[in-house]
């Protein structure tokens, strides 16, 4: 790692403040490129080659062992630059993490390297076994990280694994259980259809029993209809017939009267001795004797 400033108590303090000024000088020309109307890909592009590439130069050395201070000037380098290319951008922090797996990753797949030994996975295989350090200086150091962040990783990964396995086993048994709930499904339609029918034909042998047994009630009832009509018909003709009892009723009441005015007028010429009654034997002899006897007529 040429170009990283160590003091001489074994501390990184002089690098991030070094590295921190050189990626101001450079955010200059980030800004003047935004000025320039270039687009947030080109300006991305920019800042890694550029600003990062300077920003984060052997971080998986000297990022672990910074102090707060160190870490939020890196981070405000981060903001700046963020704001000026308009997206988001990864922080020191991730970008230390990732580069320090990726590291561990390597020297693990390669036995000749000189660190590979320290990555000694545990007997479950799921962890590696951590270092065991004295001083804060050797558990900030990159081996101690990188053996942390690939356990953590590879317990990550484990539980992702068993979380998935799970899932499969989930996903199995919700497709069972569908499988089974159509099964039985189809079943029970075929049971409940059997069934059904069976009641249906039941139903039906009822019914046209029941139509039969009917059947004469059925027949009365027309005939009663038919008789019903047949007396509504006469009801209408009586009704006629006393329409016209009562017209002729009126018509006689008419007569009548004409017959009484008739038999007056008839009466204006004769003589009417009250207090005889008539009667059929009423003929003249009968008056004029009636009369003699009453004037004491003779009979000359």
């Amino acid at each position: 790692y040429l170009g990283v400033p160590l003091r001489n108590n074994l501390t990184w303090s002089n690098n991030p403040s070094s590295l921190v000024r050189k990626a101001h000088q450079r955010l200059f020309f980030l800004r003047r490129l935004r000025r320039a109307g270039l687009g947030s890909s080109v300006l991305t592009s920019f800042y890694r080659c550029v600003v990062e590439s300077v920003l984060c130069s052997s971080i998986n050395v000297w990022h672990g062992s910074c102090s707060a201070a160190d870490r939020k000037a890196l981070q405000r380098v981060v903001k700046a630059a963020q704001r000026s290319v308009g997206v988001s951008l990864p922080t020191t922090m991730d970008i230390y993490t990732s580069r320090c797996r990726t590291r561990a990753t390597c020297i693990m797949k390669d036995p000749t390297h000189p660190a590979h030994s320290r990555f000694v996975p545990l007997p479950s295989g799921r962890r590696l076994r951590s270092v065991m350090c004295e001083t804060n200086r050797l558990r900030n150091s990159f081996i101690p990280e990188a053996v942390g962040l690939t356990s953590t990783i590879s317990h990550f990964n484990s539980r992702i694994s068993v979380m998935t396995a799970a899932l499969e086993t989930k996903t199995f048994k919700t497709e069972l259980l569908v499988a089974l709930h159509e099964g039985i499904g189809e079943i029970i339609k075929t049971e409940i259809g059997r069934v059904l029918e069976k009641e249906m034909a039941g139903f039906r042998a009822d019914i046209l029993m029941v139509r039969t047994e009917l059947q004469p009630y059925q027949n009365s009832i027309t005939t009663e209809l038919a008789a019903l009509k047949i007396m509504s018909v006469c009801s209408d003709d009586i009704a006629t017939l006393q329409r016209e009892v009562a017209r002729l009723k009126a018509q006689s009441e008419l007569l009548e009267n004409k017959c009484e005015d008739i038999e007056a007028r008839s009466r204006r010429n004769n003589i009417r001795i009250v207090g005889v009654p008539e009667s059929q034997d009423s003929s003249s002899a009968a008056i004029l004797a009636l009369l003699k006897k009453a004037f004491c007529l003779n009979a000359g």
